[in-house]
């Protein structure tokens, strides 16, 4: 059979459905940890679905964009103009998320003298602007919340860092040598495995890679992620085509719940959400008019989530918990992204113009 559209001949950075997915998918994480954190029954999301925690996936769908869209970034800029991109991308949200977690919600909810928690607490939380100091409570804040984390959700933040640092490099190895980066997914797919095997899964103290990520979750979405960079090389290879597509998500519906569901999402979860973000242009739609707000529901969703949760006394289910916190979720991410991410990617094109880099689509 000969295909004649690939995933490389398909893709248009200008449009496409990208934007709608990592909106979907910060939406998907902000319904799960409602659940989560108000101490109640998994999600139905989970439950329907038996391919794992939503959350966890909607997670696995950043990673692969990331993967993807990254790669070409990597490819096609010079090095100190991709990480000022990557770096204008992170911190400023997540330096905003930060401020409003110390000094908004944390005065409010803190189970101390005000005065006490601003001279000897809250100034130590800023530090979690550093990306790989994440640091999910700050002390005395949501402490009888039944999850008495702050922001639980960043965890994946260092990770999704220490990739966008090691690319480049692995790009550079692998020049003219794709395989390689095939390889290294296929070993990390397995090194998964004997994690899982080794009761490296678990929340234990031997598990860490470093400050609050555990060595399991930092192999599950690496392999996720370098899926989508092994999408980007070999997309001139990969044939875009419905059928495939179908194929992918009645294996994942015929798996479900089975053991052989996590290696059959490694193979068809990357494929459909490359497939479905290439098969419309929604997601830029969206964006022309509302701007992209994904990014700033992921940082902002789990502190008013927990707000939301502390002020309920617990008595709340968490369907009526992301009920209640979801406008204010979607305020914070407009005024995120008008006032904070919008000006960033701006400077971020400058500089891109400034060393000649091809601009790319947002990442």
């Amino acid at each position: 059979m000969t295909f004649t559209t690939t995933l490389g001949s398909r893709f248009d950075p200008a449009s496409n459905n990208f934007d709608a997915i990592r909106l979907a998918a910060a939406l998907l994480v902000a319904y799960c940890h409602a659940y989560s954190l108000a101490g109640g029954p998994v999600d139905p999301v989970s439950t329907l679905g038996a391919l794992g925690y939503g959350g966890t996936l909607a997670v696995a769908v950043f990673f692969v964009l990331s993967g993807f869209l990254i790669a070409r970034s990597a490819e096609r800029s010079a090095l100190s103009s991709y990480l000022a991109a990557r770096a204008l991308r992170i911190l400023p949200a997540l330096a905003l998320a930060t401020v409003f977690e110390a000094f908004v919600l944390g005065p409010f909810f803190v189970d101390a003298s005000v005065a006490w928690y601003l001279q000897n607490v809250a100034p130590g939380h800023l530090w979690n602007v550093l990306v790989f100091g994440e640091d999910p409570y700050i002390a005395g804040v949501f402490a009888h919340n039944p999850v008495p984390y702050v922001n639980g959700a960043l965890w994946s933040l260092p990770i999704e860092a220490l990739l966008y640092l090691l690319l480049p490099f692995l790009l550079i190895a692998a020049s003219g040598r794709r395989w390689v980066v095939l390889v290294l997914w296929l070993a990390c797919v397995v090194a998964e495995r004997v994690a899982v095997v080794q009761g490296l899964a678990d929340d234990s103290p031997g598990a860490l890679l470093f400050n609050q990520v555990r060595v399991y979750p930092a192999l599950q979405m690496a392999s996720y992620y370098l899926a989508g960079v092994v999408m980007w090389l070999f997309r001139d290879r990969v044939p875009f085509d419905r059928g495939i597509a179908w194929s992918c998500a009645l294996l994942l519906f015929a798996v479900r719940g089975g053991v052989a569901a996590p290696l059959v999402l490694k193979l068809c979860l990357p494929y459909l959400v490359l497939y479905v973000g290439m098969a419309g242009t929604f997601g830029t739609r969206l964006k022309s008019r509302i701007g992209d707000w994904s990014y700033g529901v992921y940082v902002f969703h789990f502190p008013v989530l927990g707000a939301v949760v502390a002020l309920g006394h617990q008595a709340l289910p968490g369907q009526a918990v992301f009920l209640y916190a979801i406008p204010v979720v979607l305020g914070l991410a407009a005024f995120s992204w008008h006032a904070v991410e919008a000006p960033a990617l701006r400077v971020r094109q400058r500089l891109r113009r400034a060393t000649r880099d091809p601009v790319t689509t947002r990442a």
